[in-house]
């Protein structure tokens, strides 16, 4: 079969290219990723044993990478004729380059066949981004909720919620010189600056902190809206104080929430000016009513970690990595900034279940053109010298500690570049329901959409105001989702091929940079190969009844 000759190849590429290399360092050091501050327990999430570099190793030369001249990559076919089965209307947005496919289910719960194969093949495709809808519509509301979830997990550390702290700019220090609006007029914008360190507290407190953020919100824009200010968009820096409890230096108890971390020690927060976003919120773990109804309900389960187009359903549970489903709560207006998953060795799937994401996404590319892409997105040579980000989206992590300013969002003529380079930008708005899948080696951003105006020059200011405009948002809205890796294998030969090789490329470049992969690809592999040769045997002695056991 294709997938047999695509696994015994690929497992030959492996073997032989093992044979070549030097056996590695058996120096390690260890990496722990600060979590609620000195003294926060480890786990085996924010500890990995890397190769350590040899002191003798000679230094490479840093090359810019807007010094590199590189050709524009090559077109992407056209895409096939969609089906017409009357179950799923499928549409394409060539700006956008977004294939929706709205899936919709009557008495049956099972997709077409015409249409699950069609969607398979696309999601092969690195040059197009598949969203679906109507995949998770039947969760629970019951247990999908804030209160169930405080109820059964609320006593429930979580060390992983980085902190974004509130700031209202000047335009010149959100856009790259030369993109200010026209006008003498200044112009000010809400923005978030990523805090470094984790906080650490309950989940229960979490969700109390949601609820006494959204009460001062609403006392804010209340009192602006007498005034005849605009709740969201100051137009000084003046105007962020209409509202606020602030008198003589002293904030009043409204806006302060105080918690109790891991360590015993109270720590306080101010609930407008920080933004909390918990993240990797194990649902297998802590939350596994939820984690049963989404494995019921889900409409395509052979798409989630281990699953039937997943290259490690060879590999039982205990073999490979945990790679979700993982939870994630926040108010609007953090982020992640460009990354690719598990280091560019992993696809993933991510479920908006409320508010909505600001989602900048390329397509796979040479390590090369990535480095290049990222030099366009934060601005080329137009913020040269002037941004201390030393953020590296390639081999660093999106929530990293010690970076510096994160890079600006990208900006329109940003992703114009990108277009002339053939690196098919897709930019988008991820909406409630609406499930994403992110092909392993697509370099990615999130941005949690907040009702608050952006710079004309913003690749997303359009599509924010619009939404904002045609939903009637006037408050902010808690952005829920869920989201996991996994190891997409393909369905078609070409596919195959082509997933196999991007997941050995990245693990191999990660393997030079001293980075831990998360996928485990060549186990993967062999356990694939090995399943594969057992149906090739099998399949030969079926007229050979004494060789067979039946057992069903």
């Amino acid at each position: 079969t294709a997938a047999a000759a695509a696994a015994a190849a690929a497992t030959v590429a492996v073997t032989s290219s093992r044979k070549k290399q030097k056996p590695p360092s058996t120096d390690t050091v260890t990496c722990t990723a600060i979590v609620g501050g000195e003294g926060a327990p480890k786990s085996e999430d924010n500890e990995a044993k890397l190769p350590a570099k040899r002191s003798t190793a000679k230094a490479k030369s840093f090359v810019e990478p807007g010094s590199v001249k590189l050709d524009p990559l090559d077109e992407a076919d056209a895409l096939p004729v969609f089906p017409n089965t009357g179950r799923c209307e499928w549409s394409f947005d060539d700006t956008s380059r977004v294939l929706l496919a709205k899936f919709s289910f009557d008495c049956s719960d099972t997709m077409h066949a015409a249409d699950q194969q069609f969607l398979l093949q696309m999601m092969e495709r690195d040059d197009v981004t598949v969203i679906s809808e109507g995949l998770v519509n039947d969760l629970d509301p019951a247990m999908w909720n804030l209160q169930f979830i405080s109820g059964v997990a609320g006593h429930e550390y979580c060390h992983k919620i980085r902190r974004f702290s509130r700031q209202v700019v000047e335009e010149s220090n959100l856009v790259a010189p030369g993109d200010e609006e026209e006008g003498g007029t200044k112009r000010y914008y809400v923005t978030h600056k990523e805090e470094d360190g984790y906080v650490s507290m309950k989940l229960s407190d979490y969700i109390a902190y949601l609820d006494k953020r959204a009460a001062a919100l609403q006392l804010v824009a209340t009192v602006r809206n007498e005034n005849g200010s605009h709740p969201d968009n100051p137009k000084t820096q003046n105007d962020e104080g209409i509202g606020r409890r602030i008198q003589e230096d002293k904030v009043e108890p409204s806006e302060i929430f105080s918690f109790m971390s891991h360590d015993g020690k109270e720590y306080s927060i101010n609930v407008l000016d920080d933004v909390l976003y918990l993240t990797d919120l194990d649902l297998v773990k802590h939350l596994p009513a939820l984690d049963g109804d989404l494995k019921d309900k889900f409409k395509l389960p052979g798409c989630l970690p281990g699953g039937r187009h997943c290259m490690m359903n060879g590999v039982n549970m205990n073999g490979r990595p945990f790679m979700g489903p993982n939870f994630y709560v926040t108010p609007p207006a953090s982020f992640t900034h460009f990354h690719q998953d598990g280091h560019g060795t992993v696809d993933s799937g991510h479920i908006c279940l409320s508010g909505s994401n600001e989602v900048v996404m390329l397509r796979r590319m040479p390590e090369q053109h990535k480095k290049r892409a990222l030099y366009i997105l934060n601005g080329g040579d137009k913020r040269k010298g002037k941004n201390s980000s030393t953020y590296d989206g390639l081999y660093g992590f999106p929530h990293g500690d010690g970076l510096g300013e994160k890079p600006l969002w990208p900006s329109h003529d940003a992703i114009q570049e990108c277009r002339e380079m053939n690196y098919y930008p897709s930019v988008f708005i991820l909406k409630p329901g609406q499930l994403v899948h992110i092909n392993k080696g697509r370099l990615h951003a999130f941005r949690k959409l907040s009702p608050t105006a952006l710079p004309d020059s913003d690749c997303h200011a359009a599509l924010r105001s619009e939404l904002v405009e045609k939903a009637a948002i006037q408050k902010e809205q808690i952005c829920v989702s869920v989201a996991w890796d996994w190891l997409y294998q393909g369905v078609t030969s070409e596919g195959i091929n082509r997933e196999i090789v991007s997941t050995l490329e990245c693990a191999r470049l990660n393997r030079k940079h001293y980075t831990q992969s998360l996928a485990i690809p060549e186990t993967s592999l062999l356990h694939m190969a090995r399943r594969f040769v057992a149906q090739h045997e099998q399949d030969m002695a079926t007229n050979d009844t004494k060789d067979c056991l039946p057992l069903l």
